[in-house]
Order: structure tokens, then C-alpha cells, then sequence
């Protein structure tokens, strides 16, 4: 039987009886203690004398003081999430994103407007020489939805659950082992983070999420069925309450009352809404209609059928639905044709190269995208100082496409390709 209080429309937010009560406090302890290279308790006279502290504090602030609070914001997702975890199985659906990924706030925050990292978690930071070491001191005052105060501790958590084989997630425990080598606590508020190799900026790899130590306290070897649909607490504006739930119909998210930073710069002025509202609507093109009728308040014309198409109505004409084109700073994922390289015959270059010149990506645009996409240069266009201006993208060319193919050796041109 469900814990009957918590229960909303067939999930639970927090614990029920189906899972009798778990404390790993002991277990964490003794997986740090186990571990005394990279879990390491230090005390501030160890902190390095050379740091040089850093808070963003010349960065203009992000948002906008006209913006105005309140009201709901109501946006659609095509199927119901599967599961509340932000790991394991199932987790990595889109609705993750919009429950934990654009509303957690991490210790930085790269900022949206300039060149530059602004605070989140952390109110300062500090890099090593050597740029393999991040230093960082907590705002004091942070803490989660529920109102407990973010830790040091915290952090160290986050490791004991993603090198966990609980998770069921292979891709969280290679990645956690492999790219960092150490977190070290030097107070309550100040801990370092430290990467084995040199990156081009340290803070993206070392920009790590806390996992509240309160509410993982039952994580275990059944860990996916657990927390399947536990929502854990959130350092963001945002979280989902039990009435924010109903099954298969929407998912709404509340802003958080009394949340830590709603006065702070950077986050004053964003984070408006009181509410957004996810009704599951599994057609885009019911999806449209509803934006038509106003039960919707955005829709991404992203596909020429709607952008041209669809777009033939009165409300458009009329001036109650505006359209925009934006190009964000950095680009969206690249769009193309992705290769196996390890296997046969796609292991060869020249094969590799035919293909390339054997695409006719211009076509695809000026056709099916009627010329609105523009061609990146590389997969890595896009990002300031970190992208090579050399890379430019092979020209569509038949007669270079054929010469590679027959070095490879496939000289003979049928109705199929070259065989």
C-alpha cells in the first residue's frame, strides 16, 4: 500500500512502504574513508597562498528588471517522463532537462550574454597554476527546496553515487572515475576539485551538481525502483510537488518559495513564472493547434512545414502570434551523417573521404530546409577561441568522391554505388 498522504496520481514524491528504511550514512563513511587519495579532509591553512580569487563580479548582470513575476507559463512534451531519477534507467529522456538540467544551479554558471563565469553555488573560485585544481567557496546561505543548506559534503556524495554500479548507468560511473582525481574539503564552505589531464577550460569539467546527502540517504542496490519517482530537492528555482503530477497528462513545475537566490544577482531577474505547465501531447501537430488556440504559449517552428506552411493563418497575420528567428551563442547539437570508424570499410579514409564529397548537403538545405540551415564549418563551429578556424567542410564533388572510392578500391560504379 502507497503512503497514501504523498500519493498523486499513481507516483509518489517521496518514500512509501514499499521499500522498508534504509540508512547508508555508515557506508558512505567507510566508501571515502576507503578511497584517501581522492576523498581528502584538509584544514584552511593548507589552502594554497598564490589563489587568485575570481566572482564574476565585473560581468553585467543577466535578466531583465522589466520582466514581470507570476502566472503560468504552459509548454508541452510529447510523452510522460518515465521516471524522476536524473540517472539509471530511463533517465535520460528529454523531459530531464527541464526538471534538472536547465533548473539546477551548479557552482558556476557560464554566463548568457558575455565572455565569462558568474556564481551559482559557489560565490568565489579560484584555479591552480597548473589549471588542474578548482577551488571553490559556497554561499553560505544556499540551500535546497526543502530548506536544507547546501554542504561540502554534498559533493562528495555526488562521486559515491555515480561510481555506484546501482545506478545501472555505465556511462556515469566511467566518466566520474576517469576525469577526476581528487575533491578535497578545506572548510564548511571551501573544497577543490582536481582533473588528472589539462583542459581547455577547467571549469567546465569541474562545474559538478551536489547530491544532498539527506535525501539519497536510502540509496542502495535497489536504487532505480527506490527513487524511480522520488523528485530530490532541488538547488534551482523550480521543483515538482506531489499536485503537480498527474499521470499522463502534464507534469507542472513550482517555484520555489523562499528560494536562496531570488535576490541575488544573475538571478533576481530570471526565473519568472510561478508556474510551467508540461501537458503531454503526443502530435506536434496537435501540439500546434493547441499553441493556436492559446492553450500553448511557445512553439519551436523549427521543421519548414510549420515555419511556411502552417504558418498561412490569421493569428500570425493579425499580429496574436509573433514569430522570431535567434541564433544562440553557441550552437545546437550539429546535425549530419555520423560514421562508424572502427569497423570495415568505414575503418578506411579514403572510403570516408568518397563519402564525404559523395554528400550533397547543399541540396538538403536549399530544398528540404529551403535554405535556412547554414552549413558549420566543423562539428565544433561555433565556440569563440575553442574552435579551429583551419577545419572547413569537404565540397561536394563526384568526380573527387569517385577518385577516393577507387583507391580504397571500389572502382566499379553500378546503380547501388561502387562495389
Amino acid at each position: 500500500m502507497l503512503a497514501a498522504s504523498l500519493a498523486v496520481g499513481g507516483f509518489t514524491a517521496h518514500a512509501d512502504d514499499r521499500f522498508p528504511p534504509y540508512d547508508n550514512t555508515e557506508e558512505v563513511k567507510a566508501f571515502w574513508k576507503s578511497k584517501p587519495d581522492f576523498f581528502q579532509w584538509k584544514t584552511p591553512a593548507d589552502l594554497p597562498n598564490d589563489l587568485k580569487w575570481e566572482n564574476g563580479g565585473d560581468l553585467p548582470e543577466m535578466g531583465d528588471p522589466a520582466a514581470k513575476k507570476g502566472g503560468t507559463f504552459h509548454d508541452y512534451i510529447e510523452s510522460f517522463p518515465a521516471t524522476f531519477r536524473i540517472n539509471g534507467p530511463d533517465a535520460n529522456g528529454s523531459f530531464r532537462s527541464e526538471h534538472h538540467d536547465n533548473i539546477l544551479i551548479t557552482l558556476v554558471q557560464r554566463h548568457l550574454n558575455v565572455e565569462g563565469w558568474a556564481p551559482g553555488l559557489a560565490d568565489e573560485w579560484a584555479i591552480s597554476p597548473d589549471k588542474k585544481t578548482i577551488y571553490y567557496r559556497l554561499c553560505p546561505t544556499a540551500t535546497y527546496s526543502d530548506g536544507v543548506p547546501v554542504e561540502v559534503e554534498d559533493f562528495f556524495m555526488t562521486f559515491f553515487i555515480m561510481l555506484s554500479p546501482h545506478i545501472q548507468d555505465p556511462w556515469y560511473n566511467d566518466f566520474y572515475a576517469k576525469e577526476f582525481k581528487a575533491i578535497t574539503k578545506y572548510d564548511d564552505h571551501t573544497f577543490s576539485i582536481t582533473i588528472p589531464n589539462l583542459k581547455p577550460d577547467p571549469l567546465w569539467y569541474a562545474d559538478l551538481p551536489p547530491s544532498p546527502r539527506h535525501f539519497y540517504k536510502e540509496f542502495t542496490d535497489d536504487y532505480p525502483a527506490r527513487y524511480q519517482w522520488r523528485k530530490s530537492p532541488t538547488t534551482g528555482a523550480y521543483d515538482i510537488l506531489p499536485d503537480g503530477i498527474k499521470k499522463g497528462r502534464s507534469v507542472t513545475l513550482t517555484r520555489v518559495k523562499n528560494w536562496w537566490a531570488k535576490d541575488r544577482k544573475n538571478f533576481r531577474y530570471r526565473f519568472n513564472p510561478d508556474f510551467i505547465e508540461y501537458k503531454v501531447v503526443a502530435n506536434m501537430d496537435k501540439a500546434f493547434e493547441m499553441f493556436r488556440q492559446g492553450q500553448l504559449d511557445f512553439y519551436i517552428m523549427g521543421l519548414p512545414r510549420y515555419w511556411y506552411d502552417k504558418a498561412e493563418i490569421p493569428e500570425i497575420y493579425n499580429g496574436y502570434i509573433e514569430r522570431g528567428i535567434f541564433y544562440s551563442v553557441y550552437p545546437r547539437i550539429s546535425r549530419g551523417i555520423y560514421l562508424n570508424q572502427s569497423k570495415p570499410p568505414l575503418d578506411n579514409l579514403d572510403v570516408r573521404l568518397g563519402i564525404n564529397h559523395a554528400l550533397n548537403f547543399k541540396k538538403v538545405i536549399e530544398i528540404d530546409f529551403r535554405g535556412d540551415p547554414n552549413r558549420m564549418k566543423s562539428t565544433f563551429a561555433g565556440f569563440g577561441r575553442y574552435t579551429n578556424p583551419a577545419l572547413k567542410p569537404r565540397e561536394f564533388d563526384v568526380a573527387k568522391a569517385e577518385e577516393y572510392f577507387t583507391k580504397a578500391g571500389f572502382a566499379k560504379r553500378g546503380l547501388m554505388g561502387f562495389g
